[in-house]
């Protein structure tokens, strides 16, 4: 049998075969990574006041972020996926992403009430498991000390 000449000599050819597969990897990496968005957004009441430390994590991931001193975020997210938005007080809520690069949340105050729960230095726990010295802070006394 004859041996076929080709265009190509064999290192040639191994030299085509990674350019090709270089080529491949770069366009697939570049699909995957178009895939997430950055979701610019803001956080308000229904007051239209801004909500500053407001939690916002993508539903199933540990990425998130909080609201600033505005009520403004901005986070990673791919079209697919969901965002939880949490904050004490506030109902939460499940906002899918989708197309939007700029969402506005409207938080709404829960009907739960905060009532014997204690705040402490490493974690919130219920008044009856808490051993040892506490106080009490009532909201009215915050807010006429802030007055000064």
């Amino acid at each position: 049998m004859k041996n076929k000449k080709t265009i190509f000599s064999e290192t040639d050819n191994h030299l085509l075969r990674k350019m090709i597969w270089s080529v491949i990897f770069v366009l697939v990496s570049q699909l995957t990574f178009a895939q997430a968005i950055t979701v610019k957004g803001t956080v308000r009441d229904i007051q239209d006041q801004a909500l500053p430390g407001v939690s916002i994590l993508v539903h199933g991931t540990s990425k998130g972020t909080i609201t600033d001193l505005n009520g403004n975020f901005s986070i990673v997210a791919a079209p697919k996926e969901v965002l939880d938005v949490r904050f004490i007080g506030y109902s939460e809520q499940n906002i899918s992403v989708g197309s939007q690069t700029f969402i506005k949340i409207v938080m709404k105050e829960s009907a739960q009430a905060l009532d014997e729960v204690v705040v402490v230095g490493y974690g919130v726990q219920k008044k009856t498991d808490v051993t040892g010295a506490m106080a009490r802070c009532f909201a009215r006394y915050a807010r006429e000390s802030s007055r000064y």
